[in-house]
């Protein structure tokens, strides 16, 4: 896939940092952007709820693995109903920010809620240690999710 700038929400820019960076009191409960954006596309297919958020660039597409960019590309042909969209790498991320964005907001309605400290300048923002065990409330949240609808 090319090297494009994959965007998000700017009120989710804040969250994507915190949530893959380690600080003293806490550490990642994702390793890198992409693995946080890929959990948000794939709730967000699952939604048919619309979210409009203005967008910034957040990483490049070259950093998903070659896994994540195949599962872009399955659920582009599916959403699009059109092998086409494979020979435009753009469309794919576009689609993708669009379902990220929808599942961003999922994740902070079911998950986050609870831990967001309020919105500054760079969005809205968590509060949270590794006391708070948020990467085992996600996982479980994501666990709860396969068994409702595995495919």
């Amino acid at each position: 896939m090319d090297n494009i700038r994959v965007k998000v929400g700017k009120k989710y820019h804040a969250i994507y940092k915190e949530l893959t960076q380690e600080t003293g009191n806490r550490k990642k409960v994702f390793a890198q952007h992409g693995d946080l954006f890929m959990l948000c596309v794939a709730l967000g297919h699952s939604t048919e709820e619309k979210v409009t958020v203005s967008r910034d660039a957040l990483f490049w597409s070259h950093s998903l693995t070659k896994n994540q960019q195949t599962v872009l590309k399955a659920i582009a042909v599916k959403e699009s109903d059109s092998y086409e969209v494979l020979s435009r790498p753009e469309s794919i991320i576009q689609l993708a920010e669009t379902l990220a964005d929808r599942g961003m907001d999922d994740l902070i309605k079911t998950v986050l809620d609870d831990f967001i400290a309020g919105e500054g300048d760079d969005g809205l923002s968590l509060v949270f240690t590794d006391k708070d065990n948020l990467h085992k409330t996600i996982l479980s949240f994501v666990s709860q999710r396969i068994l409702a609808s595995p495919f």
